[in-house]
């Protein structure tokens, strides 16, 4: 997809006043690492967005769709790829076991449904949620030992 486009004269009065390019920057940064995640139509999408520098009328264009469906999606992303639980996943990836990360991917990253999950995890709808439950007990503990 390219180089995201980073230099502080792109950014104008479109962000809030109490973000800052650099800020911003970082923020891109660590989202774009993050789309690593994301299913490939969400990644394709997240990155396209980040190479407009956050501008996403052109892009609505280009993809048929109003720009507040995009906003709306690219703001969902945002969403899931800054859950907490993501967060304490790559800060402590030991601490989880290969099901719970599985299942916080495809579940809270990907939003499949737990039936879906399940399937494709070989397991039952009950077990992912209670695996779900556990990795949210987890975070928890993890954020409450972390400084």
């Amino acid at each position: 997809m390219g180089q995201i486009r980073m230099d502080p004269s792109w950014f104008d009065g479109r962000w809030r006043p109490s973000q800052a390019p650099n800020g911003v920057r970082r923020q891109w940064e660590r989202l774009q690492h993050l789309s690593q995640f994301l299913d490939e139509h969400e990644r394709v999408l997240f990155e396209a967005v980040a190479e407009q520098g956050g501008r996403i009328g052109r892009l609505a264009q280009l993809t048929r769709r109003s720009a507040t469906s995009v906003r709306r999606q690219i703001r969902d992303i945002v969403h899931r790829l800054s859950r907490r639980e993501l967060n304490v996943l790559l800060k402590h990836p030991q601490a989880f076991t290969g099901l719970e990360q599985a299942c916080l991917r495809e579940h809270l990253v990907r939003k499949r449904p737990l039936a879906q999950v399940a399937r494709e995890l070989g397991t039952t709808v009950y077990e992912v949620r209670k695996t779900l439950a556990a990795v949210r007990a987890k975070t928890e503990r993890l954020c409450r030992s972390d400084p």
